[in-house]
This record gives structure tokens, C-alpha cells and sequence, in this order.
């Protein structure tokens, strides 16, 4: 621990952060009484026992403090305990494990001895005792392969009979980690929001358990009561062509994360895979976008497989920075820059069709390795 006993009176007992720290000219501390609730602030996902730990000051040594929770984002609270020393060292031990699912939690430490001194955590947390297997359908049950009921905002999506409306609702409104799975049933979804699909840091899969996201496996084109060609499975519109937020999938700083059986049309990426390990990708299809229909940078590694990118205004692929990543069985088609940029990365693509139009590359190498075997080029 860092002496503070050169700092002046009041000094809170803690020595300063900076360069002022355990000096004369340190900031001095509040004397009124006060509270700050520590844990969770990171807004992590608990289970479990935990510890709930707070500090104080400007409070005497005999004070008591109340422990409260809230498990709706602060609608409404209930107390853990009551008469708990202020100067709890180990911290309030509470255990979770018997609380149901909830995504927006919070936690405050109240004196009891002090009127209106009292600190709430900064953000909520999730309480998550089980894997979750999450539904998302659209208006419709047709064609439909998981949901049995069309999606609600109002639904639980936790079952097929009770299904959310919006594949990016189902990602922010619960804490995805390890061995959860998400079902998007039939349909297209038009996401008009400024954050689309959204796999982060907060929401991390393992090798045995990763985070599992399916598509409808009926994809079969059919006509509309308009006669024309619709495309059918799960298809993702992203209403937005801006070039930071419209992408129709981010997976960003995590980890062990597999996708199927999804199409992203209509954003300024389709799919954006960032700094992250050990991704997989089967019958994905990107098509009809602004700029890239997969930009994939520092990733590695990650596996593409019956996978498709046409007429995206950009390159089909563009992978940079440090990725590893294969591209087997799939198709790079008609996309305006030229078919596969190559930054600085490891690219291995067999068994799969590359086309280009007229004056546009089928593949640009930058820096990096292209390795390639029995595939098709074909350029207009």
C-alpha cells in the first residue's frame, strides 16, 4: 500500500493518484459524510456468491448501513440487509444462485445513520445462473423452422412459443457469454437503430461453449404476393449506410463466436469481424452494401464455409491486420471495387467461385499470403 501520511488533513486515509499523490499539495478529501458503492461497476454478469463492497468517509466508527437491490433497472428495490457495520472489511456476501434471469440489476449501500447518504452502482449488471437459448421471429410464422409464435417486444424470447420481434433487442436486452444460443427464425428484419447486431467484450464464448447465432435454414427464394424474387431464410436489412454504424454484424474484442444461416443486405457493411479469436461462419451472405461485404481485420482464426459476398460496392472480402482465415465453398460475385482485398493477413480460398466485372481486380494482394486451390476466377 502507498503511504499517505505526508498528504494534510483530511486526507481520506488513501494516498492521491498522480503526481501530487503523498505530498503537501495532494487535493484534500470531503469531510461530509459519504458512500460509494464499489462492486459491478464494470457492469459484469454474476452468478453465484459475490461480494458487495463499498467505501466511506466522514462517517463515524459505530455507523450502520443498509444493503438494497434492485433487479429492474431501479423500478423498484428490496433490502438484502439491514443493521451491517459500516466498516465491513470482507465485503456483504450475497448469493445469486437461486435468483431467475435478470439483465438490468442494480445494488446501493444507504446509511442508517446518516440521512440521504446513500451510492448507487454506476451501471447495472446481469444475474445469469443458467445458458441461455434465446428466439427472435418476425410478424410471420411462415416458413418459419424454430418459433412457433410470431415475435413481440413484449415476449420473454426465452422459448419458441414466446419469441422477441428484433434480433438486436435480443442481443442488448440479455447477457450473452458462454454456451448461449440465439434462434432468428424466417423473415426480414429491417434494423433502423444505430447499433445493429452487436457481439462484444461483454459477451464472450469458450472452446466447448461458444456463443452459437442461427439463421433459418429455409432459404429457398420464393415469389412475393408482387411477383417478384424474395429472398428467403433470415435476412438482416440495415437501414443505414453510414460507415461506422451501418454494419449489419459487429464481433468485436471476443471470442469463440459461430454464426450461420444469416444474410446482411442494405448497411455499409455487411459483416465486420475485429480483434478477435476463433470465429466460424457457414451459409453466411452478404450482399448489397455500401462498402465491404466482410471486412475482417486481426482475427484469427476464422473459418468462412458455403459462404457468399456479391454486389457490395466494395471489395466481397477485404481482410487485413493480423487474421488467419479460410474461405472454403463459397462465392465472391459482381462486387463493384473487385473481389478480395488482402492487407497484412493469411488467406487460404478453395472450392469456391471469384468473379470480377470488367476493369475491376478479382484480387488485390497488399501485403499478406493468398493461398489458393481448385477455385474458379472469372472475370467478365
Amino acid at each position: 500500500m502507498h503511504s499517505f501520511t505526508n498528504e494534510s488533513h483530511p486526507n481520506g486515509s488513501r494516498v492521491n493518484i498522480g503526481q501530487y499523490g503523498d505530498t503537501a499539495e495532494a487535493s484534500l478529501s470531503q469531510t461530509n459524510p459519504w458512500l460509494v458503492a464499489v462492486s459491478f461497476n464494470d457492469r459484469p454478469t454474476i452468478s453465484g456468491t459475490n461480494y458487495l463492497r463499498w467505501l466511506y468517509g466522514g462517517m463515524a466508527s459505530g455507523s450502520l448501513v443498509q444493503i438494497q437491490a434492485s433487479l429492474n433497472n431501479g423500478v423498484s428495490y428490496s433490502t438484502l440487509a439491514s443493521n451491517v457495520p459500516l466498516s465491513f472489511s470482507t465485503g456483504f456476501v450475497w448469493d445469486v444462485s437461486s435468483i431467475p434471469l435478470a439483465a438490468h440489476c442494480l445494488w446501493r449501500v444507504v446509511s442508517e445513520t446518516y440521512t440521504d447518504v446513500d451510492d448507487e452502482v454506476d451501471t447495472t449488471f446481469a444475474i445469469k445462473n443458467q445458458v441461455l437459448t434465446i428466439y427472435v421471429n418476425d410478424s410471420s410464422t411462415n416458413g418459419d423452422v424454430y418459433c412457433t409464435a410470431i415475435g413481440s417486444p413484449l415476449n420473454t424470447g426465452t422459448n419458441a412459443h414466446s419469441p422477441l420481434d428484433e434480433p438486436a433487442t435480443a442481443l442488448y436486452q440479455y447477457p450473452i457469454g458462454r454456451g448461449d444460443t440465439i434462434y432468428i427464425d424466417t423473415g426480414v428484419y429491417a434494423i433502423t437503430s444505430e447499433v445493429g447486431l452487436v457481439i462484444a467484450e461483454t459477451s464472450r464464448g469458450e472452446e466447448l461453449y461458444p456463443i452459437t447465432i442461427h439463421g433459418s435454414t429455409n432459404g429457398a427464394s420464393q415469389k412475393n404476393s408482387s411477383n417478384s424474387w424474395a429472398f428467403g431464410g433470415t435476412v438482416i436489412e440495415r437501414a443505414d449506410t453510414n460507415r461506422g454504424s451501418g454494419v449489419g454484424l459487429f464481433i468485436g474484442n471476443t471470442r469463440f463466436v459461430d454464426v450461420d444461416h444469416l444474410c446482411f443486405r442494405g448497411g455499409s457493411v455487411g459483416v465486420w469481424v475485429y480483434n478477435s479469436l476463433n470465429c466460424s461462419f457457414a451459409d453466411v451472405k452478404s450482399f448489397d452494401n455500401t462498402n465491404e461485404g466482410f471486412l475482417i481485420s486481426d482475427v484469427g482464426p476464422v473459418s468462412f464455409d458455403r459462404c457468399a459476398a456479391w454486389n457490395n460496392r466494395g471489395f466481397g472480402l477485404s481482410v487485413g491486420g493480423r487474421t488467419d482465415m479460410s474461405w472454403t465453398r463459397g462465392v465472391v460475385w459482381s462486387n463493384k471495387d473487385g473481389g478480395i482485398w488482402l492487407g497484412g493477413a493469411t488467406l487460404s480460398v478453395s472450392n469456391s467461385i471469384i468473379h470480377s466485372p470488367t476493369n475491376v481486380y478479382l484480387y488485390v494482394v497488399n501485403l499478406g499470403t493468398l493461398r489458393a486451390d481448385y477455385n474458379v476466377f472469372w472475370k467478365d
